[in-house]
């Protein structure tokens, strides 16, 4: 406002200091203004970053535990299976069968399998969320990087218009 006042002042009185001194101030302010924005919108994306990375993280926290879980279950089946009443157990090794142990080892296999493809994908989701979350800090680094420029051009417009 004091800008427009100085350069209409300025263009009234035919002076043309004052009204360039006007029009330096109101591109000093639109300079500031435009540094706030900037500003704003690099923390709003640091903030937006932090809380994907976060979310990341306990996905991937969570699918280690599943897989730790599932494969906790896995064990315990198995030693339940091992454990099957001893008639089972002497009937299968008198007719030379293994079959429950091959299946039993079968199924741990697998389950130790899933386990490790579960943590796996959870590393991997991590890592990308990791990723995203450098990628969205270097944005907001540079856009506050941008902001200060401008303020420092602001800044400089108005020590030229005071040497004017």
């Amino acid at each position: 406002m004091k800008g427009k006042a100085k350069q209409a002042a300025g263009a009234v009185t035919g002076n043309d200091s004052l009204t360039a001194e006007g029009q330096l101030q109101q591109a000093e302010i639109q300079a500031d203004k435009e540094a706030t924005t900037q500003d704003a919108v690099a923390q709003a994306e640091q903030a937006e970053a932090q809380q994907q990375l976060a979310a990341e993280q306990q996905a991937a926290a969570n699918e280690r535990q599943a897989a730790a879980a599932a494969a906790g279950t896995a064990k315990a089946q198995a030693e339940q299976n091992a454990a099957a009443p001893q008639l089972a157990a002497e009937r299968d090794r008198q007719t030379g069968q293994t079959v429950a142990e091959q299946q039993n080892a079968a199924r741990i296999r697998d389950a130790r399998e899933r386990a490790a493809r579960t943590a796996q994908e959870a590393d991997s989701w991590e890592q990308e969320a990791r990723s995203d979350y450098e990628k969205a800090q270097t944005s907001a680094e540079a856009a506050e990087q941008a902001a200060e420029r401008a303020r420092q051009d602001a800044h400089r417009l108005d020590d030229d218009a005071g040497l004017a």
